[in-house]
């Protein structure tokens, strides 16, 4: 008798810790990931340390990251002559972790995804407009791109709540041209909200 107790005993003991695990790995999926929250290294003193290991370079891309456990900044940096740099930067400690050059030997051309030349509206303007549609936002991602041969600020914003909104201004005159909620920032579904041409 004793020893069907002891056995009913583990047996609900197993259980309980089985669905304690999966319970704990289920709420993992929908917290929000470890980009989503503020990095001792802001976007802009990782961006200072990129551009002075490229002197005249413009940034392109900047982006919060996760890579092996821990908060990121990658970058890309258009040189001045036909080069890009990508630059990975410890959202931690500042450091730079990685210094890669493509010299590309080529000039780009029209509708061409990655734009060097120099929009007239900065990114910190641009960003600015984009912050004043997420009040209290943080944006994870800016990147200047081309869509249907335009030069526009694509910018990823953490909001309060756990969403992510994603707002593009035009580079040439400051207008929001797209303002889009995604409520899913882990990708649990695996779709993609995004209104990407």
């Amino acid at each position: 008798m004793r020893k069907s107790v002891i056995i009913a005993g583990l047996a609900t003991a197993a259980t309980l810790t089985a669905g304690g695990v999966a319970y704990a790995a289920q709420q993992d999926a929908f917290s929000p990931s470890p980009s989503a929250s503020a990095p001792a290294v802001s976007r802009e003193q990782a961006e200072k340390t990129a551009l002075a290991k490229v002197p005249g370079g413009t940034v392109t891309s900047a982006e919060l990251d996760t890579e092996n456990g821990k908060q990121v900044w990658d970058l890309e940096i258009a040189g001045t002559s036909a080069t890009e740099h990508d630059i990975t930067v410890d959202a931690t400690s500042g450091a730079v972790l990685t210094n890669t050059q493509d010299d590309t030997g080529e000039t780009r051309e029209e509708g061409d995804s990655t734009s060097t030349s120099a929009p007239a509206v900065s990114r910190e303007q641009a960003e600015k407009t984009a912050l004043t549609k997420v009040p209290g936002g943080t944006v994870t991602s800016a990147e200047l791109d081309t869509e249907n041969g335009k030069q526009v600020w694509e910018f990823d914003i953490a909001a309060t709540g756990g969403t992510e909104r994603d707002i593009t201004v035009d580079a040439t005159s400051g207008a929001v041209l797209a303002d889009t909620q995604d409520d899913d920032v882990t990708g649990a579904d695996g779709a993609d909200d995004s209104d990407d041409d």
